[in-house]
């Protein structure tokens, strides 16, 4: 019996003093009275007692939950809390929660019905996206805060609100501000809408994903398009912007796949980034000539003076195009997915080239960088994968993240001394790449910045560079102590590392596919993660056993030799 106590007061002593505690049997942790994770793979579930908030992802993908009780008491529900819980179809929230997280029921695809209880005062960002079976939902009074996207990719899906909340409305189940001013969230599958007279703004993703839409009707008195507001309309072929529109948000039209042609009016005076992304068959982009800040030349969009090319419509006709002698400044994602083009003119006056600006342009083979060039931008020329050669010029700083990254058929970089940063991934996959020469300007290279460049065989570095050097075509920082780069293209099976060398870096071998044997120094105290990755044909490392090794450093079915 004594044996017995003592067992008991030893359980009870460790979960007074155990910060999380696990009720056995039951499936959950908990943490004071936070439920941080269920555990179990039960069918209905019933949240205990004294629980009174359930943590970020406590049930994130629980397949098998059909059902959930939440006890009074709890007042709050975490972020993904219950994301991707696919087979739950219902939920009853207790009128103690007073805040529902982001993503809290998202991708609940199997939801039909969640009662919304009148404490709840804020549901998060995307509370409820993609919940597709979701076909009604109450707004009590109380809520005053809905974050975006709460309830995009919800179904059919009408939303009322309580006629006492004193921040939101409702009208044909469509979901507004209090004065219908604002139109927060279109949730219906309908091919038709009508915008309501008062609307004077068109909020953040209101018709987002609005997938059946094709036909839109703003009224003379919207002034404002917000972000994302109809991106993902993918039937609407066409939109009229009243005359009083003056801006338009950050992919507002993004991802509308057969919209053709649009028409700027006279007041819009900003126009968000992206507006136009992924508008695979838009062939024209006309601007009021009255207007102050933007114009058009040939259905091309650009700012008022033509010094700015903001966008060139994808399906535009013809292959080849000639940038106005005016121009400085090509603007993010201006030529994405071009696909049709060959050849494009940069004129001499350039300056900036955008983030994404002719990503994808598929059809290009050859391109001018001007001499007075300063910024290449991320992705610049992404997948341009029938360029064969570019010559980057003196007066670029900066080569951005993945600029020319997966340029299959580039043979030949050239950069010229001036250059100062070379992003990560800059040239990843320019699997035909032969050469390169690092310039005495570069003071920074981004990580794998020559990965997978399968027939290159050397990086070579300028001897007066004060940053880099090469030994044997492989990259090194100056002191050769820190390897960074071996050359994919190298045909050598067996390499011995300097014993300069203290530390190789991460990806630093990656899918060097000739190497069978690698003879790795005591001086190496570090080797990075992925350092040998895919190396598939290593079958011996010689390495110290005090060598600390990252993550994946080692193929899974290579011999280690330790050298002490």
């Amino acid at each position: 019996m004594k044996n017995v106590c003592s067992l008991l007061l030893a359980i009870l002593l460790l979960i007074c003093i155990s910060p999380a505690v696990s009720l056995f049997g039951q499936g959950f942790e908990i943490d004071g009275t936070t439920l941080v994770k269920y555990n179990g793979n039960a069918s209905h579930v019933t949240i205990p007692n004294g629980v009174t908030s359930i943590g970020d992802r406590a049930f994130l993908d629980c397949w098998s939950l059909t059902s959930i009780t939440i006890p009074s008491g709890v007042t709050s529900i975490g972020d993904n809390a219950f994301l991707r819980c696919t087979s739950l179809t219902s939920v009853s929230i207790p009128a103690s929660v007073t805040s529902i997280g982001d993503i809290a029921f998202g991708r609940c695809t199997s939801l039909t019905s969640i009662t919304i209880p009148s404490g709840v005062a804020s549901i998060g960002d995307r509370a409820f996206y993609g919940c597709s079976s979701l076909t009604s939902i109450t707004i009590p009074a109380g809520v005053t805060s809905i974050g975006y996207g709460a309830f995009l990719e919800c179904g059919d899906l009408s939303i009322t609100v309580d006629n006492q909340n004193n921040a939101y409305s409702s009208l044909d189940g469509v979901l507004f501000n209090k004065q219908q001013t604002v139109l927060v969230r279109y949730p219906k599958k309908e091919r038709y809408y009508n915008i309501p007279e008062s609307v004077v703004s068109i909020g953040d993703g209101a018709f987002s994903g609005s997938g059946l839409l094709t036909s839109i009707t703003m009224p003379a008195g919207v002034t404002s398009i917000g972000n994302n507001a109809f991106s993902g309309c993918t039937r609407l072929t066409g939109i009229t912007m009243p005359a009083s529109v003056t801006s338009i948000g950050d992919g507002a039209f993004s991802d509308c796949w057969r919209l053709t042609s649009i028409t700027i009016p006279a007041g819009v005076i900003s126009i968000g980034d992206n507006v136009f992304y992924e508008c695979h068959e838009i062939t024209s982009i006309t601007v009021d000539v009255q207007n102050p800040a933007y114009s058009s030349l040939e259905g091309v969009l650009f700012n008022k003076d033509i010094s700015a090319l903001i966008k060139y419509p994808v399906s535009k006709r013809g292959s080849v195009y000639n940038i106005p002698e005016s121009v400085t400044s090509i603007g993010d994602s201006a030529f994405y997915v071009c696909e049709s083009l060959t050849s494009i003119t940069i004129p001499a006056g350039v300056t900036f080239i955008g983030n994404n600006a002719f990503e994808w342009c598929k059809s290009l083979t050859s391109i001018t960088l001007p001499a007075g060039l300063t910024f290449i931008g991320d992705s610049a020329f992404s997948n341009c994968d029938r360029l064969t050669s570019i010559t980057i010029p003196s007066g670029v700083t900066s080569i951005g993240d993945s600029a020319f990254s997966s340029c299959d058929r580039l043979t030949s970089i050239t950069i010229l001394a001036g250059v100062a940063s070379i992003g990560d991934s800059a040239f990843e996959w320019c699997s035909s790449l032969t050469s390169i020469t690092i310039p005495a300007s570069v003071t920074s290279i981004g990580d794998r910045a020559f990965a997978y460049c399968l027939k290159l065989p050397d990086i070579i570095v300028d001897t007066e560079n004060p940053v880099y050097s090469s030994k044997g075509g492989i990259l090194f920082n100056r002191q050769q102590t820190v390897l960074i780069q071996y050359p994919n293209g190298k045909q050598e099976s067996a390499y011995n590392i300097p014993e300069s060398v203290t530390s190789i870096g991460d990806s630093a071998f990656e899918w060097c596919s000739s190497l069978t044997s690698v003879t790795i120094p005591t001086s190496v105290i570090f080797i990075g993660n992925g350092a040998f990755f895919q190396c598939n044909n290593l079958r011996t490392v010689t390495v110290s056993r005090e060598t600390t090794i990252g993550r994946t450093a080692f193929p899974s079915r290579v011999g280690i030799i330790y050298s002490d």
